[in-house]
């Protein structure tokens, strides 16, 4: 990326250190530091600061970091996908499998193997976890709460943040997550029952 080199030639030109930078835009030295070093990325807010002080607009701040951006966005929209489609998968296939072999079990030895579906659905929820932190890190990375914006990601759109106060809360995302669980696992056992 470009902007760190840009922020540092301009910051040098104006013989300004990294301290009285930082004190002029309201951040940290070790914040601009990151800055310069690539190893961070200034919002929109101190981009507009970081312009009006350098006097210089925001292209000319960021010239040749627009397509490494639409780069890391089109890069986290492909994992955001893939792993909704690994998590509705792997759930349906757990479920369907668990259920299969749990039917099996019950039917050969007369009694419902409650260690062995505890078993399953242990890793089915730890396997699920560790899905939705890698999909809520993308979330976040990128500065997405609502379903709407989520959508609007996911078909590389602009994503439109002035009505967020209708986020679905953990709540009401974990009772749905439940829910198409329960689907699931019944689905599973429905398929067993018939196949048996």
């Amino acid at each position: 990326m470009e902007l760190g080199s840009q922020i540092r030639r301009y910051r040098s030109e104006r013989g300004m250190s990294q301290d009285d930078l930082a004190g002029r835009i309201f951040v940290s030295r070790q914040t601009i530091s990151n800055w310069e070093n690539d190893r961070t990325y200034p919002d929109v807010q101190n981009l507009l600061l970081l312009s009006d002080l350098f006097d210089v607009t925001i292209d000319q701040l960021i010239k040749g970091d627009l397509d490494t951006m639409k780069q890391a966005f089109d890069k986290d929209v492909r994992s955001m996908k893939i792993l909704n489609m690994i998590l509705y998968g792997l759930a349906a296939a757990i479920f369907i499998v668990d259920g299969l072999t749990l039917y099996g079990v019950a039917v050969a030895k007369r009694e419902w193997p409650w260690p062995l579906s505890l078993m399953g659905l242990l890793a089915l929820l730890v396997l699920l976890g560790m899905i939705i932190g890698l999909e809520e890190n993308i979330k976040r990375r990128n500065d997405i709460r609502t379903y709407r914006e989520i959508k609007a990601f996911l078909a590389g759109e602009e994503v439109d943040r002035s009505d967020r106060g209708h986020a679905p809360s953990l709540r009401k995302r974990l009772l749905l997550l439940l829910l198409v669980m329960v689907v699931c696992a019944v689905a599973g056992y429905a398929l067993a029952a018939l196949l048996w």
